[in-house]
């Protein structure tokens, strides 16, 4: 009976109590390769009017600088135009005119990425050379039917932005400038330069 009294009069054996373990989400892991589609506005260098632009980019993430050169193949499609009017004595004074200039345009840039696939916002910057395709449709009150001039021009291009990790992608922003000439008649000697500020999202894998 005593012992039983002993034994129960002894304090309860103490209870470790574990900390509570900290999950810790795994880093992405660094992509190789990605598609973005991009819309944005451009504004033309030129007497052009602003317009928007579409685009679409196919990234290769090089393996060095823990893949933060990126080798990228982008394209974009806009149409900008302009209106204005003239006169000329020998059609009988004042005429009014339309022109249009279709851009496609085919750019392979060399952008560094400033951080590493982990991080949630990765600010970049890059530079290339450009194959600019120009189409110029030009109409006017003075007679029917349009006037067209077309030629391919090189050019260069600097884009810089910023990706926002969302999703299994990236939400991206960019600002590119783009540079070449532009001669057609209906145009006259300028250039087919613009900037675009632009929106997409960076499927990568």
């Amino acid at each position: 009976m005593l012992t039983i009294l002993l034994a129960l009069a002894q304090p309860p054996p103490a209870v470790e109590i574990q900390p509570p373990t900290e999950v810790v989400a795994a880093a992405p892991a660094p992509w190789r390769f990605a598609i973005a589609p991009s819309v944005g506005l451009v504004v033309p260098t030129s007497k052009l009017g602003a317009t928007v632009v579409g685009g679409l980019e196919l990234d290769l993430a090089l393996p060095v600088l823990e893949r933060r050169l990126v080798l990228a193949l982008d394209a974009s499609i806009t149409h900008p135009t302009h209106s204005g009017t003239g006169t000329d004595a020998r059609v009988g004074g004042a005429y009014s005119y339309d022109v249009g200039v279709t851009e496609f345009k085919v750019g392979l840039d060399l952008v560094f990425r400033f951080l590493t696939a982990d991080r949630p916002i990765v600010p970049y910057l890059g530079v290339g050379p450009i194959l600019h395709m120009l189409r110029t449709t030009e109409t006017t009150d003075l007679a029917p039917g349009d006037n067209t001039e077309q030629n391919t021009k090189v050019g260069v291009e600097v884009v810089g932005g910023v990706d926002f990790r969302l999703g299994p992608g990236m939400l991206l922003g960019e600002v590119r400038w783009v540079y070449s000439t532009l001669d057609h008649l209906w145009t006259g000697e300028t250039n087919a330069g613009n900037v675009t500020v632009g929106v997409g999202y960076r499927f990568v894998f």
